[in-house]
């Protein structure tokens, strides 16, 4: 949290702004992770493990996780 500039309360408020749950898939049965922005460091909101992993290794980029995505629903 101190990382990314964020207090205790405001780790808190986001958790209740998201009712405990992961902004991606909505799991809420572990802490969530800070998520944010490499390039400009603002704060996203608050991802379990598994999907801030899976962003973080399609490198934040929204065209790879398009890509991703059509891939998955078997397109080319």
């Amino acid at each position: 949290m101190r990382a990314y500039g964020l207090t205790p309360g405001e780790y808190d408020a986001l958790v209740v702004t998201q009712n405990g749950r992961c902004s991606i898939c909505g799991c809420g049965d572990e802490r969530l992770c800070v998520d944010h922005d490499h390039v400009t460091g603002i704060v996203r909101g608050l991802l379990c493990r598994n999907c801030n992993g899976g962003i973080g290794l399609l490198q934040d980029n929204p065209d790879l996780t398009e890509k991703a995505t059509t891939y998955l629903r078997g397109g080319a």
